[in-house]
């Protein structure tokens, strides 16, 4: 009897609360509606869909079941469906913050009521993920699930991208804020926001992009965006280009797992915010395509490779690149090209290379993308010395104990003079540029480790000289092959350096020009048949001997020490909270490639 009293006791205190619950969301739904005007949604229309996500039925207008009634109906269903269940401040926080941004990104948009309710639902369903075992702060949920809500409304989209960017967008944020404790909220709703908007944008472009591809593009792209440095338009940005890129990326390149597409998103973002943090004049479209060029090209190779190494080269790709824009009035395709380029390069010789330390993949990244923005080459020989120039620098490192500015140096100055020789030499082989640019940073990281009394500006002086060295000479010589080219380039820098550490007070310029003569003096081996060590040792010892006199020909302007690159995985200390959100500028995407083919979700 006893049991049967407490029983109903129970019973009827969940029906109690239930009933609480039930009036506040009545509460939420008057507020909306008085705010928002019912007459906003009049003219949404009622449809069945066969697709998988969350449906509302029933025929005729908006007066027999409004957008906001559909939206809390598919936000309720969204935190019921996670299993590990969620006390009632979380469930009201998620299922309210879900209501509203789902209603908010309908406004003056003709949207269907399956779409706005596909948006609550996994705006809602991923705010839950996001805190399962996890201590999230209520306001942190509320409004990871407003955002992705907001950030999925769009007419044009199947509703099972909607209910998956959506669930990413704020299981992402969420977690990027349990990361970062000290994240403002409104920083948590714009990566929600962007991360949901273009993983959208990207799943109506790419239609047959499986869901789960756009689901952790998201997820990924909103955790790596929150960072409490960083203005909430730069946060927005960031999110939206990464996991825009990441899906751009997996289309390309269909047998990419999901994991690695998330952390190509997620390192591309976080590239993007550090760096628009650091330079909080950064133009926006930079920043777009940096973080857009940085996760489509660390997807590009199809090989084992570990997300660590994804993740940091979309990191260092984005942020070298938004950082060589600086002060530069460049085009916005050369920002991607270069971020795509360092970032490609990068996870291919990380994969090859699977011990390589991730600071040497972040570094080598990040100096090949800033060495290779300049306004008057031609992409492909961006994207190629780029790439080469992350290559070197990563292969250098090989079973070296070597500091990551050296790396970086090397990668910058090979990227940089490869550029300056291609320019002039444009109907030189894009193979030649790349391996010239790695030949030229693998020779000066690999001396750089020997000679580590040398100056890093010696180090990127010398990666220049020989990758525009060999360039040149190979331009001369079409015969020559890029393999060639590659060991003239690498002893030429070689042979630079080694001069350079021991005599340390030698002109900079005067390190430039004996790694261009070496390689080129390697080159010349080339064409009387020398093998690949012969040219090598030919170009060493041209670099070393010519060191000592000085060039007839004129010398260049010594180039700039770059900023050395940040830690991968230090989080910034939290300051003032950023502005309110701006809607950001539409920014042109890339043009899509062959879409993959359809799977289910």
């Amino acid at each position: 009897m006893t049991r049967i009293k407490q029983s109903e006791n129970d019973s009827n205190i969940e029906s109690r609360k239930s009933q609480q619950r039930s009036l506040k969301r009545r509460t939420i739904l008057s507020g909306l509606i008085a705010t928002v005007g019912v007459s906003s949604f009049a003219s949404a229309q009622q449809t069945t869909t066969q697709e998988q996500g969350t449906t509302t039925q029933g025929g005729g207008g908006g007066n027999q079941q409004s957008l906001v009634q559909a939206a809390e109906q598919g936000a309720q269903q969204g935190a019921d469906s996670v299993e590990d269940s969620l006390s009632e401040d979380e469930q009201q926080a998620i299922v309210e913050g879900a209501t509203q941004g789902a209603v908010q990104g309908a406004v003056n948009q003709n949207v269907n009521v399956n779409v706005v309710q596909n948006a609550a639902f996994g705006a809602a369903q991923g705010a839950a993920q996001g805190t399962v075992n996890q201590n999230a702060n209520v306001n942190v949920l509320q409004n990871a699930a407003f955002g992705a809500a907001q950030g999925a409304i769009n007419q044009n989209a199947n509703v099972n991208v909607v209910q998956n960017a959506a669930s990413g967008g704020a299981q992402g944020a969420v977690q990027g804020a349990i990361a970062n404790q000290n994240a403002n909220v409104n920083v948590v709703q714009n990566a929600a926001l962007g991360a949901a908007q273009g993983c959208v944008q990207a799943g109506v472009t790419n239609q047959n992009v499986n869901v789960n591809v756009l689901q952790n593009a998201a997820l990924g792209a909103a955790q790596g965006a929150v960072n409490q440095n960083a203005n909430v338009n730069v946060v927005q940005n960031a999110a939206s280009s990464a996991a825009q890129g990441a899906v751009q990326g997996a289309a390309t390149n269909q047998n990419v797992n999901v994991n690695v597409i998330q952390n190509a998103a997620l390192g591309a973002a976080q590239g993007g915010v550090q760096a628009g943090a650091a330079n909080q004049n950064v133009n926006i479209n930079v920043l777009q395509n940096a973080v857009t060029g940085a996760a489509q090209g660390a997807l590009q190779i199809n090989q084992n490779v570990n997300i660590n190494v994804i993740q940091n080269a979309a990191l260092g790709a984005a942020q070298g690149s938004i950082q060589g824009a600086v002060n530069q009035n460049v085009n916005i395709n050369v920002i991607l090209n270069a971020a795509a380029g360092a970032a490609q390069g990068a996870v291919q010789a990380g994969a090859v290379n699977q011990n390589v330390n991730i600071n040497v993949i972040l570094n080598a990244a990040a100096g090949a993308a800033q060495g290779a923005v300049s306004q008057n080459v031609n992409i492909n020989v961006i994207l190629n010395a780029a790439s080469g120039a992350a290559q070197g620098a990563i292969v250098g490192a090989v079973n070296q104990n070597v500091n990551i500015n050296v790396v970086l140096n090397a990668a910058q100055g090979a990227a940089l003079g490869a550029l300056r020789a291609g320019a002039i030499n444009q109907n030189v082989n894009i193979n030649v540029i790349l391996n010239a640019a790695l030949g030229a940073a693998q020779g000066c990281v690999q001396s750089g480790a020997v000679n580590q009394n040398v100056n890093i500006n010696v180090i990127l002086n010398a990666a220049l000289g020989a990758a525009e060295g060999a360039i040149n000479a190979a331009a001369g010589a079409p015969d020559v092959s890029p393999q060639e080219v590659q060991a003239a380039a690498l002893g030429g820098a070689t042979g630079a350096v080694e001069f350079a550490s021991v005599n340390q007070n030698v002109n900079i310029n005067v390190i430039q020009n004996a790694a261009a003569d070496g390689a080129q003096q390697g080159v010349q081996a080339a064409t009387t048949g020398a093998s690949l060590e012969e040219i090598q040792q030919a170009a060493e010892q041209e670099g070393q001997v010519d060191g000592t006199q000085q060039p007839d020909e004129e010398t260049q302007e010594p180039t700039a020490e770059p900023e050395p690159t940040p830690e991968p995985t230090a989080e910034p200390e939290p300051t003032a909270a950023p502005e309110p959100t701006a809607e950001p500028e539409p920014t042109a995407a890339p043009e899509p490639t062959a879409a993959p083919d359809n799977s289910s979700a």
